[in-house]
């Protein structure tokens, strides 16, 4: 976000009490919707991200993309 700021300044020629509304409506954003995602995430398929990686880091193994075991 703080790499982004100038450019957002510019292109709405806000001054830097709009552009700390801009970082609290992303934040605010940011966090409410971060714990409903992660929930919507444990009810779809709790087990479902790490059996996502464990493939993952097997196929990198088989493909010689990777010297780490599983």
């Amino acid at each position: 976000m703080n790499v982004a700021l100038p450019a957002i300044g510019r292109d709405l020629d806000a001054a830097q009490t709009g552009l700390t509304w801009v970082v609290g409506a992303y934040v605010l954003a940011f966090g409410a919707l971060l714990p409903v995602g992660g929930r919507l995430a444990d009810l779809r398929q709790p087990q479902g991200l790490p059996r996502r990686a464990r493939r993952t880091a097997e196929r990198a193994k088989v493909l010689g993309l990777s010297d780490r075991t599983c």
